[in-house]
């Protein structure tokens, strides 16, 4: 069965503009190379884009995923404008961990302008909450704080 990872983009809410991307093929790490390539393709579009939601279009029970966090950060880097990032579920086991690689100076190179996380399956008060406080911890430290919300779609 053929997997798809796609990105709903949305320009502010006032101007409800949506793009939907979605690129299907076998492995996710290509369907997230070919995502950043797109995206930096159109090099104006990102800039402009206020809230990024990813998730996965296909349910599969299992997923074998063999990629690096860096693919996520790269494909995250040229949405400078995005102040709204939402996750499905089956993508924040994979996300957040890259999000975790951001520390220090690097925390707001990659979406600068985010102030709220949503996360599909998001606990406040359990390992979720863990899972994704050093990244929370290094954005308020910056002084760009983010604040992360359960994702009710």
């Amino acid at each position: 069965m053929t997997r798809s990872i796609s990105i709903f983009i949305r320009q502010g809410d006032r101007s409800p503009k949506t793009l939907n991307l979605r690129i299907s093929c076998g492995a996710v790490d290509w369907q997230v190379w070919s995502m950043a390539q797109i995206c930096n393709q159109f090099s104006f579009l990102p800039s402009i884009i206020e809230q990024l939601d990813i998730q996965v279009s296909t349910l599969v029970a299992t997923w074998q995923v063999d990629m690096e966090d860096t693919q996520w950060l790269e494909l995250f880097r040229p949405f400078t404008a995005v102040r709204t990032l939402r996750i499905g579920r089956e993508l924040q086991s994979l996300i957040v961990p890259a999000l975790q690689e951001l520390t220090g100076e690097r925390v707001v190179e990659v979406l600068p302008a985010l102030d709220s996380l949503y996360l599909e399956e998001y606990q406040p008060s359990g390992s979720d909450q863990q899972a994704i406080e050093p990244f929370v911890a290094a954005r308020q430290y910056s002084d760009r704080p983010v604040t992360a919300h359960q994702w009710e779609r």
